[in-house]
Formats: structure tokens, C-alpha cells, sequence
């Protein structure tokens, strides 16, 4: 990820259309953030050594933000799939395309080789003065002195991968900084997460000594046997064979958790009925309408108007009234007057049937319309403070700590404002909506910026960060109003943003697809692109609309063809291993629903059912585990 690493970005986009003669309801989320640890409502303060974080702001217990600190490159929050942990990210391969390399044995960036052919009679590889890269004329390879390299592979700067040595222990290569040169290493301090402690002093592995909190009640430091861990003195710990349990999470009878496994095929945990044992489901399964998919939870309702989250649930995102983590779905409340939902990085917003607005989760920026900054548990029906109020909410899309809605033709903002996501001309937060200055025929709030189509004649308006083109020019890096995108194409359709990229469907004719902003990770559909500036996604002329992830985007065709494209380091795209792709990847036909969120991607089928792949950290894969799927799998009801 790029400078906005940790940071959540979502959009929301409802649209009706007919796939295949069946009525198609689309609503698209995304997100791209650091999600925390199940903390649960305490209002007893933690630290941050307490709860075992380096980096990014997590929950303190009480329902304030915590600010742990940043990483030092090339490590990242989270990198390495501990949340709040800082660990280099999974490195993805690139290509010889993506790396502007035509000819000879090229670096793909993972210390591995990539073959990028030869050149045409003529021209010879590196002539030109870039390595695998054919020109006229003679190229001249370089050696490891020459390079000023003493070990690892490094490239002759003509067409080979060259070996320039190993290094003595305990110096490694690159260990000071400098790439291909030997050095001694900085030690990396550990946590009392990586290292599954939760009370007394352990060793940082660096030196140091690492806080990692106090036991509650009868429970002591290491009571139940095991050093550092909570449990009550004298207890034996019982086994997942023992209790005759066979996946999901139990607990040890001495403060302690068991991890029994996952289950295969279409069982479910507790799918028969008794908990934590792998069986078919025996309750009837609902049809599903929508999904949403956020920062570390999902939502979805079902064609019977029924609500259901799962997953991350540190600020009650979830809605079910707890604070725990849901790995299977749970409904919310009783209610069958659902219409959708959509998911942000720690906080839920639904529009039920009767045109109401409901939120929860995270409110440190009021986000959800109450000023008071409080977390919700629950669905809390947001006051309706706009100049519209006898019309009812008909559309939600929710962002990093932003929320935007529509009625009629009209949209309205509130939340965090820093980047001027709010479209008011001012960076000031707001509990109160904001009126964006433009009749919208479609809208999407980004990560921290939202963009309008706003009529047959204009082209897209977007406003908020800006960094990487998002909003579609080079500059400036932020706008508090909204502002065109550098295109001459109109009329547009509907409009999704993602992490730092957004796309939108071109209706000149035909639907045409367009994205512009980040592109590290290929999520714009081309192999390079230059920031501000849009760029077409292959050639197909039927798009329905897209779904735009945190570094990964998803698109449906008007016959019902799902594709995606980008980031694929948790299988998010859902095509199997874990390569990035900058082009279009079919996942076959029978789609009516996607929505992307942060590298995790739900859809509903033609036929009702719904499926999800990708991150699965906290459970929002909603399978009942917590590993990742790298291709659909089937979300059942246990």
C-alpha cells in the first residue's frame, strides 16, 4: 500500500437493473484499513503495550481512538497479518509487462526471475541503456564490483540475473539498509500478541521487556500452566477431542482458547445444530439480495427484507448488541424492513424499506450523526436534520469516517472532514449533513473523498484527498469542493471509489468502463498509469457497474460476467494463488451483486446465494473460520 496505508476506503452505490429477466439490486462497499483486535466494552483504558500494538490508532477499551505510532519502512501496519503490528507486507511478484521489461532474465521483485524474451534481429537487450529492454547497438554487462554489490542478485544491466555472493553471519544482506550490501540488521521488537501473552513482562526478543497487562478475578499470571497467559491456578486444561469439538474457537476450562479447527465442504460449524462441531446446516437457507463488504466485517440482506453482519466487530460494527467477533452471520434485530447496507471501515449504515437511516459502530467523527462521539452497538436511527426530511433515504455509501446518503436527487455528508471529503469548502468535521451543491444521478464516498455524476451533459465531480489522482487530476492533493475530472467524455453512469482510486461507467453509446488514481497494484485495469489521468478497462462495451476495493477492483456485466482485477495478496480477486493482475479476471457468468472491500470481496448469485474469498483475519468471510479463501466459497447460515 501506498501513504494511506491503514486507512479504510468504502463506497456505496444501490442500482436496479434486470440481469438474465431477474431484478438486480447492486450495492458496492469498500474499505482499505487496519483493522484492531476484539477488545470488547471495557471502560478500563489500555495502552498500547497493554494490548500488544506498535502502530495506527486502535480501541482503548472505552470507545476512544488509541495512537500507537507509525512503522519504519519497508515495514507496514499490519504487513504481516497481525493488526497493529508493524511486519513487511507479502511481497507480489510483478511482471516483465508491468516492469516496462521486454528481453533477457529480469528481477520480479520477490528474489525471483522472470523471463522476458528476446529481441527482434537488429536490436540486442540493454543497448539502449535500460537493463531487459531492447535498443540498437551493443550493451556492456557490469560485474558485483562494478555495481558496488557484495551480495544477493542484482542485474549485469544488460539481459542476466547475476550472483554476487552471500554474507557472513550475522551480517545479511541488505541488513543495514543498502540493498546488495552486507550488514548487521536492527533487531525487531516483538509483541505480546505475536507472541500470545496477555499479562506480566516479556522479553522483547531485542533487549527489552514488554508490559503485557494484569489478570481479572480468579484467573492468575501463567495460573493454568502456561507462562504469561491469564488462567486459574491448579486447572487442568481440557482438549477440542475431549469436549468432541470440531472447529470454531472453545474454551481450554482454564482461561485459556482452543483453535479446533474449520470444517470442509458444505458443513458449517454447528451447521447441525450442536456448537463448534462440523455438520450440515439444517436450517433453510435465505435468498440474498445485497452485500457489503468493509474493513474487517460484511453485511448482507436477504430478498425477505432480514439483516445479518459478521466479522471484526471491535466498535460494534457488527450491530448485534456485543462486541465480539462474529466468523458466521448473525441477524440484527427482528426486523424484515431491510432494504441494504453498507459497510465502512468500523462503522454500518442501513436504509430500511421505509426509506429510514440506521448506523453503528465507530463515532469518533460522528459518523454517525451523533455528536455525542460515542460508540453504537446496535442500529441507532440517525435524526434526520436535513432540509429534506419528508423524503425518505434511498441511497448510503459510507467512507474511511465519513457517511454520505441520497435523497431524490440530492446528497448529503457528515463525518470526518480533514481532506475535504465533505465537499463544503471548509475541512471542518460535522455531525450534520452537509448539501453537496449538484443534483446527483449517482454517488460514492471513497476512502477520504466522494464523487458525483450529476447529469447527462457534465463529466464526474469529486472532491476530498487527492494524492494519487483520485479524484481525477494531477492536482491539487486535496479539494474541500468538488471538482471535474480531467475528461471530455459524458454522459456517465454509476460511479464507485476505492482506496485511492475510483471507476465509473461511460454511457456514450455503450458502457465503457473507466478508473483513474492509484495503480501500484494494477487495481485501474492497465499495467502503468500516471496519476489524474483516466484510463479505459479493456474493451468490453456492457458494463453494469464496479465495485472499487481498497487496492483492488470488481466489475459486473449487464449478462451477469463478474470480473476483477488488482491486488490479490489474500486471494481477493477469487481467481486462486495470490498473483496481482492488471487486467480483467473472469470469474464466469451467474452474478447479480459485488461489492469489494478491503482485500476481501462478497457476491450474490443469480439464483440467491452468496458467496465470499479473500482476507478472512476476523471471520468476515462469514464461513465460520478465519482462513483465507482464494477462491468464492458459500456463506451458510448455522
Amino acid at each position: 500500500m501506498n501513504s494511506y496505508v491503514c486507512s479504510s476506503r468504502f463506497v456505496c452505490r444501490a442500482l436496479v437493473a434486470t440481469v438474465a429477466g431477474a431484478s438486480l439490486i447492486a450495492v458496492l462497499s469498500g474499505c482499505s484499513s487496519s483493522d484492531s483486535p476484539n477488545l470488547g466494552p471495557t471502560c478500563t483504558s489500555l495502552s498500547c503495550e497493554q494490548i500488544g500494538a506498535q502502530c495506527g490508532v486502535i480501541d482503548d477499551g472505552c470507545g476512544m481512538p488509541l495512537l500507537c505510532g507509525e512503522c519504519t519502512a519497508p515495514a507496514t501496519c499490519g504487513g504481516g497479518g497481525l493488526p497493529f503490528v508493524c511486519a513487511a507486507p507479502a511481497c507480489v511478484p510483478t511482471t516483465c509487462e508491468q516492469a516496462g521489461k521486454n528481453c533477457g532474465e529480469a528481477d520480479n521483485g520477490c528474489g525471483g526471475t522472470l523471463s522476458c524474451g528476446s529481441c527482434p534481429a537488429g536490436q540486442s537487450c540493454g543497448a539502449g541503456g535500460k537493463a531487459n529492454v531492447c535498443g540498437n547497438g551493443t550493451c556492456t554487462p557490469r560485474t558485483c564490483a562494478q555495481a558496488g554489490a557484495a551480495c544477493g542478485k542484482i542485474s549485469d544491466g544488460c539481459s542476466t540475473i547475476i550472483d554476487c555472493g552471500d554474507c557472513t553471519s550475522p551480517e545479511t544482506c541488505g541488513g543495514t539498509g543498502q540493498p546488495n550490501v552486507c550488514g548487521t540488521p536492527a533487531c525487531t521488537p516483538t509483541t505480546c500478541v505475536a507472541e500470545g501473552k496477555n499479562c506480566g513482562q516479556i522479553s522483547d526478543k531485542c533487549g527489552g521487556t514488554l508490559g503485557c497487562g494484569t489478570c481479572s478475578g480468579a484467573q492468575t499470571c501463567g495460573g493454568s500452566g502456561t507462562p504469561n497467559v491469564c488462567g486459574i491456578p491448579g486447572c487442568t486444561p481440557t482438549s477440542c477431542v475431549k469436549e468432541g469439538k470440531s472447529c470454531g474457537e472453545i474454551d481450554d476450562g482454564c482461561g485459556g482458547k482452543l483453535q479446533c479447527g474449520t470444517c470442509k465442504g458444505t458443513e458449517t460449524c454447528g451447521g447441525g445444530g450442536t456448537p463448534n462441531v462440523c455438520a450440515p446446516s439444517t436450517k433453510p437457507q435465505p435468498l440474498w439480495s445485497t452485500v457489503a463488504v468493509g474493513g474487517g466485517h460484511a453485511c448482507a440482506v436477504t430478498q425477505a427484507g432480514e439483516l445479518y453482519c459478521w466479522g471484526a466487530n471491535v466498535y460494534g460494527e457488527v450491530g448485534d448488541g456485543t462486541y465480539n467477533e462474529q466468523h458466521v452471520p448473525v441477524r440484527i434485530g427482528t426486523s424484515s424492513d431491510w432494504m441494504f447496507a453498507s459497510a465502512g471501515a468500523f462503522h454500518t449504515c442501513a436504509i430500511s424499506q421505509s426509506g429510514k437511516l440506521f448506523c453503528w459502530g465507530q463515532n469518533t467523527y460522528s459518523q454517525l450523526g451523533d455528536p455525542a462521539g460515542t460508540s453504537h452497538g446496535a442500529p441507532w436511527e440517525v435524526p434526520d436534520k436535513t432540509d429534506l426530511s419528508f423524503m425518505p433515504w434511498t441511497y448510503i455509501s459510507l467512507g474511511t469516517a465519513h457517511t454520505c446518503g441520497q435523497k431524490d436527487n440530492s446528497v448529503y455528508c457528515w463525518g470526518d472532514n480533514t481532506a475535504g471529503q465533505l465537499a463544503d469548502g471548509t475541512n471542518d468535521a460535522s455531525y450534520l449533513p452537509r448539501k453537496l451543491g449538484v443534483n446527483a444521478s449517482s454517488f460514492s464516498a471513497g476512502s477520504d473523498h466522494v464523487c458525483v455524476t450529476a447529469g447527462v451533459s457534465s463529466v464526474p465531480l469529486c472532491a476530498g484527498f487527492n494524492t494519487s489522482g483520485q479524484l481525477g487530476v494531477a492536482s491539487p492533493s486535496q479539494s474541500n469542493q468538488l471538482i471535474e475530472v480531467h475528461t471530455n467524455l459524458a454522459p456517465w453512469d454509476q460511479i464507485a471509489g476505492g482506496g485511492a482510486h475510483t471507476c465509473a461507467v461511460h454511457t456514450g453509446g455503450s458502457r465503457t468502463l473507466y478508473c483513474w488514481g492509484w495503480n501500484d497494484m494494477g487495481q485501474l485495469g492497465v499495467a502503468q498509469a500516471t496519476p489524474g489521468t483516466i484510463y479505459q478497462v479493456g474493451t468490453q462495451t456492457d458494463w453494469l457497474m464496479a465495485a472499487a476495493g481498497s487496492t483492488h477492483t470488481c466489475a459486473l456485466s449487464q449478462t451477469g460476467s463478474l470480473s476483477c482485477w488488482g491486488d490479490n495478496a489474500k486471494g481477493e480477486l477469487g481467481i486462486g494463488g495470490h498473483n496481482s493482475q492488471s487486467s480483467p479476471q473472469p470469474l464466469g457468468p451467474g452474478w447479480a451483486f459485488v461489492s469489494a472491500g478491503e482485500e476481501a470481496t462478497c457476491a450474490v448469485k443469480l439464483d440467491g446465494t452468496l458467496w465470499c474469498w479473500g482476507k478472512n483475519l476476523w471471520g468476515q468471510l462469514g464461513n465460520g473460520t478465519t482462513q483465507e479463501s482464494t477462491t468464492p466459497a458459500q456463506v451458510l447460515l448455522p
